[in-house]
């Protein structure tokens, strides 16, 4: 799903200004090439023209198009292109910077255009602070983005086994949110696994969680998507039954299952 998202900003500079640029060596638009020479009136307008952005929510995991809109700009005559930036604010040390920082801005999109300057992007769940300006202001226009989840799943996570002979495992996980997870559990002491896949995971035999149990605990690692199914199913004879399975995504759980035991109470 495509939103747009119209950012407007009005351009405007002061008569008998100098050509310079916004952080690089591209040529900005003057007043005078505007077409306007009174910056009394420029400034009046510029204070009644508001910073338009719209809208302040977007959802996680899906293409976005923002648009930068502006005023077309002119050399003469004849049109000319508006080179616009757009930055977002990153938490933490700037690592390019020798000065201890709590948090930069870094380069989100650079562009050209003549009244509009567009990008597609995919922003993860949070609260972003952008920035952006056109060639010709003098200063940044601050904004933020919302982003949340649009998602109509939650995460479910559920283990069925069968106590037969040959005892089956099936394990089933639906994340509400696009992302990395492991999924993780064993079976009880005496058990010898016969088969063990998933359709989307792969499963990590050297991870010490692994190596260092003696309850022949698997451990499945891979990427899903917003909705999206996984499961784990594994074959094997003896035992008494599973343990508890979970489902992470770096330390957040999003899903367990209890024991499951083939004995008879």
């Amino acid at each position: 799903m495509k939103k747009i998202i119209y950012l407007m900003a009005l351009v405007v500079g002061l008569s008998g200004c100098s050509v310079e640029s916004i952080d690089s060596g591209e040529e900005i638009i003057s007043a005078d090439a505007r077409g306007g020479n009174n910056p009394q009136t420029q400034e009046e307008e510029e204070n009644d023209v508001p910073v338009l952005f719209s809208p302040n929510e977007t959802c996680a995991g899906e293409v976005t198009e923002f648009c930068l809109s502006f005023p077309q700009a002119t050399a003469g005559r004849n049109n000319k292109e508006s080179q616009v930036l757009i930055d977002v604010k990153v938490m933490g040390d700037n690592p390019e910077t020798e000065e201890i920082e709590e948090d930069y801005y870094e380069e989100l999109f650079r562009g050209k255009g003549d009244t509009q300057a567009c990008f597609e992007y995919t922003f993860e769940i949070g609260t972003y602070d952008i920035r952006y300006m056109v060639a010709g202001e003098s200063k940044w226009t601050e904004d933020s983005i919302i982003v949340s989840s649009c998602s109509d799943c939650t995460n479910e996570m559920t283990a069925d086994l069968t106590c037969d002979e040959t005892r089956v495992l099936n394990i089933s996980f639906t994340a509400e949110e696009a992302g990395p997870i492991v999924i993780q559990g064993g079976l009880t002491n005496g058990t010898t696994i016969l088969v063990k896949e998933s359709n989307v995971l792969n499963e990590n035999s050297t991870h010490q969680s692994v190596i260092n149990s003696n309850a022949n605990v698997t451990r499945w690692v891979g990427d899903v998507d917003a909705c999206e199914e996984v499961t784990v199913q594994i074959e094997f004879t003896g035992g008494n039954g599973v343990g508890d399975w979970t489902a992470e995504r770096g330390e957040e759980l999003l899903g367990i299952t209890p024991e499951i035991s083939c004995q008879e109470e």
